[in-house]
Order: structure tokens, then C-alpha cells, then sequence
């Protein structure tokens, strides 16, 4: 998904609604972070694991620049 597409989806809803990542271990925590970010694909993805990893400085021609959404960390607390 991408910048447009989010902000598409999102206009269905109401302007006042919060918006939620999974927390930790269970329940729901606001978005406290909101930066760009470079990420590559993962070598060797498992199902664990996520699609894409940090990408290093050095390999930006296989890098794409992504929006990182973050939520209130527990140790936040």
C-alpha cells in the first residue's frame, strides 16, 4: 500500500476516528511515531518474519523510501 492508497481508504472514515496499531502482546496503542524510512526486501522472508528490513545507506539502489507508522511502546510507559 501506498501513501495515496492509504489516504484513500482512510477518507471513508470519519475525520475524529483514532487510528490504531496492535500493541505488544495484545490490545490496540496510538501511533506515536511517524517518520520515512529506506527498506529492501527480505533475503530469506519466513512468516515471521517481516517482507522488508532496513535498508543500509550503502544499498539505496535496491531501497525504496517507506512510511513507518509506530505505536506506544510498553516500556513508553
Amino acid at each position: 500500500m501506498n501513501v495515496e492508497e492509504l489516504i484513500k481508504y482512510l477518507q471513508a472514515y470519519p475525520s475524529h476516528a483514532r487510528v490504531v496499531v496492535p500493541g505488544y502482546e495484545g490490545g490496540y496503542d496510538d501511533i506515536t511515531l511517524v517518520k520515512e524510512i529506506s527498506i529492501k526486501p527480505t533475503a530469506d522472508s519466513k512468516w515471521y518474519y517481516g517482507r522488508y528490513e532496513k535498508a543500509d545507506p550503502e544499498t539505496t539502489k535496491q531501497s525504496e523510501q517507506a512510511v513507518l507508522l509506530f505505536g506506544k511502546s510498553r516500556s513508553e510507559g
